[in-house]
């Protein structure tokens, strides 16, 4: 019997969002969000879009269509960060643009989500509550684009690690046995 790659996905989307969050979050006065993008490449993309891969090759369509997307916004937005790139240097005269073209950027993630989002809701209550804020956060920090806002885009990084917490709590409940753990849930 193949194993079940929703707890890596899960594990990937939370360790990454968490990283970036408290970035987002201005926590301990962390304000450059540089140290997300190498764990947003091989974590956020690379185990999350093999957690997604494996989905698709079980036949578990709406696992797939969530964490494949999910490595390919970590992925990109690692590219966004990354100089070589030379995405953010593109703007670099031009503050107001930057925040539109992420604002934009971040806004078609949330539409992803609320599509997403609609699909759990016959579902299982965790992953309603989970995608649900999924899409609140990528709303948020689209908004705190457009705005420049940084209270915004503290708000926002406070929704991330929220989303952190929830995704490693279902990772545990769906790794966590009677056979590995004295703690189930």
């Amino acid at each position: 019997k193949p194993a079940n790659p929703l707890p890596m996905g899960l594990a990937a989307f939370a360790g990454t969002a968490f990283v970036l969050s408290c970035s987002n979050a201005n926590c301990l006065d962390l304000s450059i969000p540089n140290i997300a993008a190498p764990m947003s490449y091989f974590f956020g993309g690379f185990v999350l879009g093999l957690a997604g891969l494996l989905a698709f090759f079980q036949g578990d369509t709406y696992t797939s269509s969530v964490f494949v997307p999910f490595a390919a916004f970590w992925m990109s937005w690692a590219a966004i960060n990354t100089e070589s790139f030379g995405v953010l240097s593109a703007y670099s005269n031009d503050s107001e643009q930057l925040g539109n073209a992420l604002g934009f950027y971040l806004l078609s993630w949330a539409i992803l989500c609320l599509f997403l989002w609609i699909c759990t809701f016959k579902g299982r209550v965790d992953f309603f509550l989970l995608i649900g804020m999924v899409f609140l956060l990528f709303l948020v920090l689209s908004i705190a684009n457009f705005t420049g806002s940084a209270n915004v885009t503290k708000a926002g990084g406070v929704i991330g690690i929220i989303v952190a917490a929830m995704a490693w709590y279902i990772m545990y409940t769906e790794l966590a046995t009677t056979d590995n753990s004295y703690i189930n849930i």
